[in-house]
């Protein structure tokens, strides 16, 4: 009981601390692998392919920061709440200090494209759209999957995997500034995704009961109507001139089309289609167990590792005072 009461609440504080502090810019500039700030802006009304997106970006070589990024490493807890108060574009703001080379965009961090579009007047924006009622089947899908399967997982790993140790104090920080879809095979990202993410969430609710009220009601009325949906679209079409804006649907985009967005030579065979990344409707977090399977198998080894760990010495301790 002590050790689930008292040493493990106290490791979770601990990691939340040490974890806490990864903001941008980074301590070490080292991690920022570019300054030139936003190359491309990807919007869609979500379930449109934003997910495949992020992967596919991330895979050329851009770093992409989608919603969960943007919270996560912002100075501000809610940087979609207070848009206009955020450095969005200064070397001491977290998009330049991060090295943020594209954002991809759903309906809650649609407040950061509006922000982006005016301080990267050269910048492509790419609206990644669908046909009206198959994006609604989709979105209700995800309304009756989504939101449950992420916090069932969240709440397994809080409640059995998470915390045994006080790793965050001890982990390498070169990671900072990474995106949860990185393609390079890494630990950390997946490690703050089940273990650390919720608990900074939960520390900002009022963030997030006002982001799902300005979501939820922006949601109702595209799903009410295709002329809602269609005046939407229509909104951010007039934000860029008509050679800056791409209306297209992720089926339709190959890997040559994104090298041609952002005006860089192919680095890999641009042949073959962009990678797929949805699960029927399910949470982000399910996505990525799927599309990187061995990073969350070592994952999930570490964690039972720290348990057992834990576990171990607590009864090395035990016995002793004994």
């Amino acid at each position: 009981a002590v050790n689930c009461l008292v040493l493990r609440p106290l490791f979770a504080w601990l990691n939340c601390r040490a974890f806490g502090g990864w903001r941008c810019p980074p301590p070490r500039a080292a991690s920022v692998p570019g300054t030139g700030g936003i190359e491309l802006l990807v919007a869609s009304a979500g379930n449109s392919g934003s997910t495949a997106m992020h992967v596919a970006l991330e895979a050329i070589g851009l770093r992409a920061y989608g919603p969960e990024e943007l919270i996560f490493y912002s100075h501000d807890d809610a940087p979609f709440d207070k848009p206009g108060v955020v450095d969005w574009s200064g070397p001491a703001g977290f998009v330049r200090g991060c090295g943020v080379q594209a954002v991809v965009a759903d309906l809650v961090a649609m407040p950061a494209v509006e922000e982006l579009i005016p301080l990267n007047p050269n910048v492509t924006l790419v609206w990644l759209t669908r046909e009206w009622n198959s994006w609604k089947a989709s979105k209700q899908t995800t309304l009756a999957r989504g939101l449950q399967s992420q916090l069932l997982t969240k709440v397994f790993d809080l409640a059995f995997m998470c915390h045994w140790l006080p790793m965050g104090i001890i982990w390498p920080q070169g990671d900072i500034g990474m995106s949860f879809f990185r393609t390079s095979f890494g630990l950390t990202m997946e490690l703050l995704d089940h273990c650390h993410v919720a608990l900074r969430v939960a520390a900002s609710s009022q963030g997030f009961r006002t982001r799902k009220e300005r979501v939820g009601g922006i949601l109702k009325r595209l799903m009410h109507s295709e002329d809602e949906y269609s005046a939407f679209v229509e909104k951010f079409r007039q934000m860029v001139p008509p050679e800056r804006f791409v209306e297209t649907q992720i089926g339709s985009l190959g890997w040559s089309d994104l090298y041609r967005f952002v005006g860089r030579l192919a680095e890999r065979d641009p042949s073959g289609p962009l990678p797929k990344a949805k699960l029927n409707g399910y949470g982000k977090n399910l996505v990525r167990m799927a599309m990187f399977p061995a990073r969350h198998i070592v994952l999930y080894a570490i964690l039972l590792m720290s348990a057992a760990l834990n576990w171990l010495a607590f009864r090395a301790a035990a016995t002793a005072l004994a």
